[in-house]
């Protein structure tokens, strides 16, 4: 009997507990409601004030504007004008000469100009030679490196060896040197005043090519021939002497 009153009891407490918390709940989510709401009003309430202030600023400044007189540049450029002692235009007067008469130059005369002109650059002397032997330089480097060195020697004109590889670009690069052929058929480059270096036919064959020795030395109507070599960098001219190696060594003269 006691556990049944006790079972009662408890379950009247467990009821009225979940009771109060149903009310509770319910009241709370009417309380929320009715804050969201207030809170909506109120920021209605002030965007509606915010709308109504920028329409009155803009039809004030809409006043503002149309009240201010319209100028052009014009009007502005004769007020100033007359403020400042000008005539007005209608007082203004075309002069009688031409126009531009007293002009210290003369009208209508233009000068032939290539844009590119003022391209070139500023340079002085010094830096101006200094790009001419860099320009030198490259295109001796161009041509030696398009030599043909496996050409054996080959036979040139006088004005080839005359003018050819004379300036001072190509000095350094190219050699001229005249050699002699004795009767005595010894071939030799002449150093200086009585003074020969003899050349082995060997060294001969090599500079002027083993053809044009053979040719030079049967063919005694050729008095001068001239040879270029690749290989070495040298253009030879080869002379026919009248004399003898021997009789060469005392001579005072040159040949």
């Amino acid at each position: 009997m006691n556990k049944i009153i006790i079972a009662g009891i408890g379950g009247l407490v467990v009821g009225a507990i979940g009771g109060y918390f149903g009310c509770h709940f319910i009241e709370q989510k009417k309380i929320d409601k009715k804050i969201s709401e207030e809170v909506q009003k109120t920021l209605d309430e002030i965007r509606g004030n915010q709308r109504q202030k920028i329409m009155e600023n803009e039809a004030k400044k809409s006043n503002i504007i149309n009240a201010i007189p319209h100028f052009t540049a014009v009007d502005i450029a004769k007020d100033i004008a007359v403020e400042n002692g000008y005539k007005k235009e209608e007082e203004i007067k075309e002069p009688d000469e031409a126009p531009d008469d007293d002009l210290p130059f003369e009208v209508g005369k233009v000068e032939k100009h290539n844009v590119w002109d003022e391209a070139e650059p500023d340079i002085n002397a010094e830096d101006e030679e200094d790009y001419q032997a860099e320009q030198n330089s490259k295109s001796i480097e161009e041509f030696l490196n398009n030599l043909d060195i496996s050409k054996p020697p080959y036979p040139i004109t006088d004005k080839q060896y005359n003018e050819d590889f004379t300036d001072e670009a190509h000095a350094d690069c190219w050699d001229k040197v005249t050699l002699i052929f004795f009767t005595d058929n010894i071939f030799a480059e002449k150093v200086r005043q009585n003074e020969f270096t003899t050349m082995s036919s060997t060294e001969i064959e090599l500079a002027i090519g083993k053809d044009n020795v053979k040719k030079f030395v049967e063919d005694r109507s050729l008095g001068r021939i001239f040879v270029r070599n690749n290989k070495l960098q040298i253009d030879y001219e080869v002379v026919r002497s009248p004399r003898s190696y021997s009789s060469a060594l005392g001579e005072d003269e040159e040949e």
